[in-house]
């Protein structure tokens, strides 16, 4: 089976982005940076709903906008649908403990992570459609 992910991008007021990196212990993508907030969709959620649901957790009450969806497969697994939503919001995120450092970059600096490897395979995949396609317009 298939699971679902939904994926917020959060851009405030500077059409700056927000990005996390994962701790050094995490299992998967240790030290790599993600884009936005994500979480796995529960059984009869809509993915809106998941969506702001995942963004209240940090602290942002507003309703994000549908933007793509694809399916993510890595190598001898599953594949895994990625549903992703943008926001804009320029106040405080709280932080939260899934991650050793979360903050704001403008693209150039994403850029740089993503010269270097630093992002997740996932997120890749996500700033360079949302950089081509949406940024500046949404």
């Amino acid at each position: 089976m298939t699971s679902l992910r939904v994926i917020t991008i959060i851009e405030n007021n500077d059409r700056k982005l927000y990005v996390s990196q994962r701790h050094i212990y995490k299992k998967r993508y240790p030290g790599l940076f993600g884009l936005g907030v994500d979480r796995i969709i529960e059984t009869g959620e809509s993915y809106t709903e998941c969506a702001q649901s995942r963004l209240k957790e940090v602290g942002i009450n507003s309703t994000p906008n549908y933007l793509f969806e694809f399916i993510f497969k890595e190598s001898n697994k599953t594949g895994a649908s990625q549903i992703v939503y943008h926001t804009k919001h320029s106040g405080i995120i709280k932080p939260t403990k899934e991650f050793q450092w979360n903050g704001w970059m403008n693209t150039e600096e994403i850029d740089n992570l993503s010269s270097k490897r630093a992002l997740c395979p996932d997120t890749e995949i996500i700033y360079q459609r949302f950089k081509d396609e949406f940024y500046g317009k949404v």
